[in-house]
């Protein structure tokens, strides 16, 4: 119901997304805050993670185990459930640090001296066969001692026990992502984020086809495109609130006619209420029942008794 009409909903508002979208606009705050107090406050209770860092890693929220305020608690937590994207190629699984997959007993990971030194995702630890570099590589990359290996091979150990794939980025994306806050791509091109941006992103998180589309195109052999150009046109074809509801009903295949009725024990029968013939669906209703064909028929004829072509010419 919260989804657009031309998704089979009805556009209502989901409180909840409402809720989390307040909170997640905070982010944005956050990006261009760096000169105030309140977020001082922030960088020093993330510190030890890495800072704006940690909104890019696939973290949780649990495991990172610090004392932070509930209110920043609360962003963390919605940032994360808003950057579920179950794809291997998503940059949060491609960092190495704070990576609820990635742990040492318990803990999940975080070397601050090695993300000083720019190590922060599988490609800077990764040859292009998927094993650890060399210790005399790493050293003439990010000036690594063998105590640093060593905790380097510690962590590749963890990450193979995980399904991974390793992705080249550039050096100006691995800045972003150790100092500021990754935006999703659909965020990315906007000249100015709302909180109503987050919330259509939450919104079509929580999209699920629904089943009277499956029922409709099975039945009509309709496409897509079509169905949806058939559900945004309910708000184009009248302004009474009454025939909007009643298209919506037939679009979405919830209108309760005899045959629904029937089925939740309503009525005792399921046939046409007019010809008492066959069973009242949508397709009997509307174009097989004989009392509609007669309807139909008599309509056109009184329809063809008027001249459109003036109605058309101001179209």
């Amino acid at each position: 119901m919260i989804q657009d009409l031309s998704n089979g909903g009805i556009k209502m508002v989901d409180v909840y997304s409402a809720v989390k979208a307040q909170q997640l606009f905070w982010i944005e705050r956050i990006k261009h805050a760096d000169k105030q107090g309140w977020f001082q406050i922030l960088q020093y209770y993330l510190k030890k993670n890495g800072g704006l860092f940690v909104f890019n890693c696939n973290y949780s929220l649990k495991m990172l185990n610090f004392d932070i305020p509930q209110f920043y608690k609360n962003i963390l937590q919605c940032w994360d459930s808003l950057n579920v994207r179950n794809r291997e190629d998503n940059t949060k699984f491609q960092i190495i640090w704070n990576n609820k997959q990635l742990k040492v007993t318990r803990d999940i990971i975080f070397f601050r001296k090695l993300f000083l030194k720019r190590i922060v995702f599988f490609n800077d630890i990764l040859t292009e066969g998927c094993t650890l570099r060399r210790l005399d590589e790493m050293k003439r990359l990010f000036d690594l001692n063998a105590n640093d290996y060593f905790r380097l091979q510690g962590v590749y150990s963890a990450l193979l026990k995980t399904k991974f794939s390793k992705i080249s980025y550039t050096d100006s994306f691995k800045n972003a992502a150790i100092s500021n806050v990754i935006l999703p791509v659909e965020l990315v091109q906007l000249n100015k984020i709302k909180s109503k941006h987050f919330y259509d992103l939450l919104v079509a998180e929580k999209y699920e086809r629904p089943v009277s589309t499956f029922r409709l195109q099975n039945r009509y052999h309709v496409s897509d495109k079509e169905l949806v150009l058939a559900r945004s046109s309910i708000l184009l074809n009248t302004i009474d609130v009454k025939y909007r509801e009643f298209q919506f009903k037939v679009l979405n295949d919830i209108l309760n006619l005899n045959y629904k009725l029937y089925k939740m024990k309503v009525i005792t029968s399921p046939l046409c209420s007019f010809c008492n013939a066959e069973i009242e669906t949508i397709e009997h209703l509307f174009w097989n029942c004989p009392f509609t064909q007669l309807f139909w028929n008599q309509l056109g004829k009184e329809l063809t008794m008027f001249d459109f072509s003036l109605l058309t010419e101001k179209m």
